[in-house]
Order: C-alpha cells, then structure tokens, then sequence
C-alpha cells in the first residue's frame, strides 16, 4: 500500500487574476521572504489556488522549500546525502522554472503543477541513486521511474529530495539507515550531537521522540513545514504507528 503523507484538502479550486500578476513588477525572493512564512502553514490546495491566482510564483515556492529542506535536514536528518541533495535541488529548479512558465501563461497542468514534493529513497527515479537507505545498494540509479513518480511528474509536481527511510522499508521509528536514523521534529533534542554530519554516529536517546517508519523521513519533512507531501510506503504495516505527520 502506497500513502502520499500531504497536507491535502478534499476539493483544489480554480480562480482567476493571471493578468494581474502578468502586468505588475515582479518583486524578488528576498523581498518577499517575509511575506512566505504563511507557506508552513498551508495545505496543497491552498498552495495551489495561490498558485492559480498567480499570488505567488512556482519559482518562489520552491526556492522557499528547498530552503527549508536543507535547513530541515541539517536538524533532524530527515533527507540522504548532502550531495544528493544538491543533484536535487538543482533538478527542482528546472521543474519549477518550467511550472513557473506555464502558470504564467495560465496553463497549469492541474491541482500539482508547481508543487514541492518529497520522494522516499525506495521509490525509483530515473538517473537519481535509489539506495533504499542501505549499503548495497548505493550508488545505483535506476534507467526508470516508478509509476507513482512519473504521474507525479507528468503531472507537473516538482520533486523537492529524497527522504530518509529505515533500510528496505523494514522498521517503524527511521532508526535503521545508511544515512543515520531520523530525529522527531517534535523531540525534545533539537539536532544530532555536533560532530556527527548527516547523522551518522549517533543514537536517539531515551527521552526522544519516534519519527515512525519506515517513511519517518517524509512524515519529518511534512510535520516540519519543509514538505508539501512525501511519497512514502507500508512493507508490513509500519506506516501505521503514530509518526509526527500523522
């Protein structure tokens, strides 16, 4: 059973006010940046019924993401590899350039088109390493995508990153990965002890919160505010137990 762990309403609507934002001055990211907080705080159709009304651009929303991505991994170790994340973040800003075209000329492929997501790292991705969160598969890039990705991406979602995962899918708390184990947003420890990047060499204490799994790197992200949704999965029931997006 597949899940996408999404902030999501039930109904996407559709408005209008194209012109509007066609004819006005564009203003820049960082003159915006306080104007973008409201973004942790909204659901995909909100997102996208601002997208639609051209109130902000995809290009912001996902620069915006990526930021807090980054900023989200660093803390809880909720990604894969800092260098993975970089191949990301430069393939996001290609989708989003692309989405950001076709709001503008009021041709949005739908409720998804310009919308940061998260895709676990079991979830094959065309050229993007596929490791499963384990060793032996390191390094592997699939020549294909899994079917979930391309309808994602078919219909103009931006793929944001990789999330953390326990190895194979086989566990309930992220605790077992290649890439370290990932911290509960809503833990008492803020970050992994310094000296450890990316989260390897450490151990949640007893006073830490569970992050769930196997997809606790997605349902991190969601919780956090970085992610819109997260692509996760349910080997033998473990997207069940209580995660901080559930």
């Amino acid at each position: 059973m597949q899940r996408l762990l999404c902030r999501f309403d039930r109904s996407v609507g559709r408005s209008v006010g194209r012109l509007g934002f066609l004819m006005s001055p564009r203003r820049t990211l960082a003159s915006r940046s306080e104007d973008l907080d409201h973004l942790s705080r909204i659901t995909i159709s909100e997102l996208s019924e601002q997208l639609e009304r051209c109130d902000i651009s995809a290009e912001e929303v996902s620069a915006w993401s990526l930021d807090r991505t980054e900023s989200a991994h660093k803390r809880f170790n909720c990604g894969t590899s800092n260098e993975a994340q970089q191949r990301w973040r430069e393939r996001a800003e290609l989708a989003a350039a692309e989405a950001g075209k076709r709001q503008r000329k009021g041709r949005r492929k739908g409720a998804l088109d310009g919308i940061p997501l998260h895709v676990k790292d079991n979830w094959c991705v065309a050229g993007e390493e596929t490791s499963c969160a384990s060793e032996i598969l390191a390094g592997w890039p699939p020549p294909f995508s899994g079917a979930a990705v391309e309808k994602l991406e078919d219909c103009g979602a931006v793929l944001a990153g990789r999330s953390n995962m326990d190895e194979f899918g086989m566990g309930s708390a992220t605790a077992f990965s290649r890439y370290g184990p990932v911290l509960n947003p809503w833990s008492p420890t803020a970050s992994p002890p310094a000296g450890s990047p990316g989260g390897r060499g450490w151990a949640p204490q007893a006073t830490d919160l569970s992050a769930g799994g196997s997809s606790g790197g997605a349902a991190c992200l969601v919780s956090c505010g970085a992610s819109f949704g997260g692509l996760g999965s349910d080997t033998g029931g473990a997207g069940r137990p209580p995660t901080p997006g559930g």
